[in-house]
């Protein structure tokens, strides 16, 4: 399993963050990322 650490400072509301950070409907924000898949059962992703 691969662990990152990151750490930033944001002038955003912690609820705004947390709900792009926790989105898997985009990943234009990761630049580790090219796409997220979700599962048809929606109880997975990768």
């Amino acid at each position: 399993m691969t662990t990152m650490k990151i750490e930033a400072v944001f002038d955003e509301n912690i609820d705004r963050v947390w709900e792009v950070v926790t989105s898997l409907s985009t990943s234009e924000w990761r630049s580790d990322l090219s796409s997220i898949e979700v599962s048809d059962d929606q109880k997975s992703f990768y």
